[in-house]
């Protein structure tokens, strides 16, 4: 039976073959021997991975003030007392639960960005979120900080999978006008969704596709220009990465958390040389209005204990000096605890660069505990230029299409 596009479209629709935010597809084979040999190519093409800490990570009780008296009058049950702070300087040091990212700080792979924010903050977590993953705190755009890199630096590279965001669904950090992609939840998932318990009836479906990808879809309507979108990107893009689990074993012993399954599996695509350069991953939970004392710590743990694995990993494979990781949460909280034992919305807080390429140490103003801003801490560093120092000095792009703008850069990298 022949398949006109109109009718394979209909039939995807109606199986959920094509996701309209993270396709799930089948990777024509030539398309993956290209991917492989892009990244084979150029070693020493330089990684980006992004870590969002969803909900808005307490800044203070991460990097904590323990020389700043008012600290502790600010939180009379959620301080950290000094004796259990991992001093970094005589004023500043990591919550006790972070001894993997300690450990990596004192061996120089770990940047401690401090005060990072942008002008007249928002509260709202869409809207901060919106703010931070679109590099524009005025106004609305339909782009991302990273799909714009993307678009301006890596549009010509025909490989597929330049860039995964790990998650069910496309953040907005990765939207772009030019480059498709692909969203993985996991390996299992990604893949060709036909619905269909008839393997044989799957197989026609999913040569039906392969047949209508290099015809013209004049006359056929905007959804056919949307199927072969997937096609020219997500679809090439998943027979490779589903082998990755059995043909690249990691000897990292990883923790049973949903964070270090994401960066496990970015280690396992970094070892698959398939050119992928940027990776964005998500760790949810840090909104702390209640009981924060019961709940940051272990936020914490499992984020150090994932990225400590990950890097661990990635020496292990010659890669850590490839790999730059970097963290970001659409604001901090509040300077003093609330009537529930927890911190409400905030403003500035600190982003942690790690990697073996890292000048590791203290940058930027540690913000005041006095003089504030409608209670809220004012912000010393411009989140832009963090992006601006990445993009730049470590990507080796032109930042200034990415953050709408010119900001200055940080010497961590």
């Amino acid at each position: 039976m022949a398949h006109s596009r109109r009718q394979f479209l209909q039939g995807a629709l109606r199986f959920g073959a094509i996701s309209s935010v993270a396709p799930s597809l089948v990777m024509d084979a030539r398309l993956a021997d290209r991917a492989l040999a892009a990244g084979a190519r150029d070693p020493a093409n330089r990684v980006l991975v992004v870590v969002q800490l969803a909900g808005g990570n307490d800044g203070l009780n991460t990097i904590i003030p323990y020389g700043d008296g008012r600290y502790y009058q600010d939180r009379p049950t959620l301080a950290i007392p000094e004796k259990r702070v991992l001093h970094l300087d005589n004023r500043l040091g990591f919550h006790p639960s972070l001894t993997g990212l300690k450990a990596m700080y004192d061996r120089g792979a770990v940047a401690v960005v401090q005060g990072v924010g942008y002008p007249e903050p928002n509260l709202s977590h869409f809207r901060s979120t919106d703010i931070w993953q679109s590099a524009l705190p005025v106004g609305a755009v339909d782009t991302g900080w990273l799909g714009r890199y993307l678009d301006s630096s890596m549009a010509e590279l025909q490989n597929p999978l330049k860039a995964i965001s790990l998650g069910p669904l496309l953040p907005k950090a990765f939207w772009a006008r030019q480059v498709q992609v692909p969203a993985v939840q996991d390996l299992q998932s990604f893949r060709f969704r036909a619905g269909l318990a008839d393997d044989s009836e799957a197989r026609r479906l999913i040569g039906a596709f392969q047949r209508i990808s290099g015809a013209s879809a004049a006359g056929e309507g905007p959804y056919t220009s949307l199927v072969q979108l997937a096609d020219s990107d997500a679809y090439q893009a998943t027979i490779r990465l589903a082998g990755i689990a059995h043909n690249t074993p990691l000897g990292g012993q990883y923790p049973a958390t949903d964070l270090a399954r994401q960066l496990k599996l970015v280690a396992q695509i970094i070892a698959s040389d398939l050119g992928t350069r940027v990776f964005m991953v998500t760790q949810a939970g840090f909104d702390d209005h209640a009981d924060e004392a019961a709940a940051h710590p272990r936020l914490l743990a499992e984020l150090s204990e994932a990225v400590a694995a990950f890097y661990a990993d990635l020496g292990a494979l010659r890669r850590a000096d490839r790999v730059l990781l970097m963290t970001f949460s659409e604001f901090g909280r509040r300077p003093q605890e609330n009537g529930s034992h927890g911190t409400d919305h905030g403003t500035a807080a600190p982003m942690l660069i790690v990697g073996g390429a890292v000048k590791g140490g203290l940058y930027g103003e540690t913000p005041s505990l006095t003089d504030l801003d409608n209670g809220n801490l004012k912000f010393t560093t411009d989140f832009r230029s963090v992006y601006s120092t990445v993009l730049a000095n470590w990507m080796g792009a032109d930042p200034s299409a990415a953050v709408l703008g010119t900001f200055p850069t940080i010497p961590f990298v």
